[in-house]
């Protein structure tokens, strides 16, 4: 089992295509992107839990009455 670096470092040739791929990835700001996506997804699916958590609250106290 290969972390992530290692299975990169694993398959990158120095001065190969997948070293110039990644060289473009970030300098194209690739990680900023990734890591933004995934917080706002992180976010916005916390905000879907609370609002589903809510709903079964309201639903359940309505039945109750």
């Amino acid at each position: 089992s290969f972390s992530p670096t290692a299975l990169r470092a694993a398959v990158t040739s120095p001065g190969g295509t997948t070293a110039a791929a990644l060289r473009a990835f970030e300098s194209g700001g690739l990680r900023a992107t990734v890591y933004g996506a995934v917080s706002a997804c992180k976010e916005r699916s916390a905000a879907l839990a609370d609002e589903v958590r809510e709903q079964m609250i309201d639903e359940l106290s309505a039945d109750q009455t």
